[in-house]
């Protein structure tokens, strides 16, 4: 949708109607990029995916990990 996406911005994915709980944009040194990853009550978990692995998907960021902390937390997604 145009919108810039920074690291710590909260989004959450879109597909086929389908919406997955949020997810957080940060950088990976491990795969060297910009990647999405899951994290809940602060704590990072499951994998991280690359902006390439979720082509097709429509983001809406909701907020960022400094000012909407809440939109993390366990029950809430």
């Amino acid at each position: 949708n145009g919108i810039e996406i920074y690291e710590g911005d909260i989004a959450r994915m879109v597909e086929g109607g389908v919406s997955y709980p949020p997810v957080v944009c940060e950088w990976s040194g491990y795969i060297q990029g910009w990647c999405w990853r899951k994290k809940q009550n602060g704590e990072a978990y499951g994998h991280m995916h690359t902006f390439v692995q979720f082509q097709g998907f429509n983001y809406e960021v909701i907020g960022n990990i400094y000012e909407n902390p809440k939109l993390l937390k366990a029950g809430d997604n």
